[in-house]
């Protein structure tokens, strides 16, 4: 029997504890699912994520699905959202993760952009933080023999940045990624070639992917969150990996006047091509770099 604190193993919409109420959002990889937890006078509402139909009879996907959760479930934060629970029901496997009432970073953009409209720079700095606080917890988080899990979340972007209506932002989707990304079968559906525009070079270069490939992630959104467009987005003349490969860094200077020059001087969240030069971990970064021209330069700060 679940205590009052974790939520049910079963989640089928008839097992008593957490019943789904509707379906939040549907993606390329999945659904995820708003379930209510009744018990007594406990109410809580939960997310489950869930794998499409087509996608449940990859083994290799299901199971690396429940693992790569696992580790995730690891990680405890306010920038985080947490996965509380996996299960597998007649439905195949699921994670209960928080619920969080608000939008996607990618919402955010997209509305101001539509308005032609900028996001204030001091805004974009404090998401920038907050993300950047969600990635260093994940990259130092450590076993229970004090070694480090090496935790990368590999796909850092405006859709799995959520910012709740409390004003918390929270970074989703640990782990995920990796599972998703040895799956023929979203690669070959474009799942996967839809984020390529936050892909680290190591990882268009189908290298493992380190810290230092979230924290290129992190300087192409807060760039994108600085201008109100997409930094590398496929053209009929070149793709987005063609692009991040090739093209010398820009600098947001060039969009916008109004971010401080010291800021696009020496910014932390710098997307690295380098890893001669790379630093490891958020807390390296912060330290400020040399001048180079292997990242998108934006400001210092950034909110995860």
């Amino acid at each position: 029997m679940p205590t009052s604190t974790s939520p049910p193993r079963g989640f089928n919409g008839r097992r008593p504890g957490l019943v789904k109420l509707l379906d939040l959002a549907r993606g390329g990889m999945g659904t995820v699912e708003l379930g209510l937890r009744r018990e007594g006078g406990f109410r809580r509402l939960y997310a489950v994520k869930r794998l499409h139909p087509h996608l449940l009879d990859d083994e290799d996907l299901r199971a690396m699905f429940v693992d790569e959760a696992r580790i995730a479930g690891l990680l405890r934060h306010a920038n985080v959202v947490s996965v509380l629970d996996v299960g597998e029901d007649e439905q195949g496997p699921f994670l209960v993760m928080d619920y969080v009432d608000g939008v996607t970073l990618s919402t955010i953009i997209q509305r101001h952009a539509t308005h032609g409209k900028l996001l204030p720079v001091q805004l974009c700095a404090r998401i920038g933080v907050e993300i950047a606080r969600g990635l260093a917890v994940a990259h130092e988080l450590v076993g229970h023999d004090g070694a480090l899990l090496n935790i990368v979340h590999r796909d850092v972007s405006p859709q799995n940045v959520l910012v709740g209506f409390d004003g918390q932002v929270r970074l989703a989707d640990f782990g995920i990624a990796r599972a998703l990304g040895r799956s023929s079968k979203l690669t070959e559906s474009g799942v996967i070639k839809g984020k390529l525009g936050y892909q680290a070079p190591e990882q268009l270069r189908f290298e493992e992917p380190s810290a230092r490939s979230d924290l290129f992630a992190l300087g192409v959104v807060l760039y994108e969150l600085l201008s109100g467009k997409r930094l590398y987005r496929s053209t009929p003349e070149q793709s987005a990996p063609i692009r991040i490969l090739n093209e010398p860094p820009p600098d947001i200077a060039d969009e916008r006047a109004d971010v401080p020059p010291a800021r696009t001087a020496s910014s932390p969240p710098r997307a690295i091509t380098r890893p001669s030069i790379a630093p490891s971990t958020w807390g390296a970064a912060r330290r400020p770099p040399s001048r180079s021209r292997s990242a998108p330069r934006a400001t210092s700060a950034r909110a995860t």
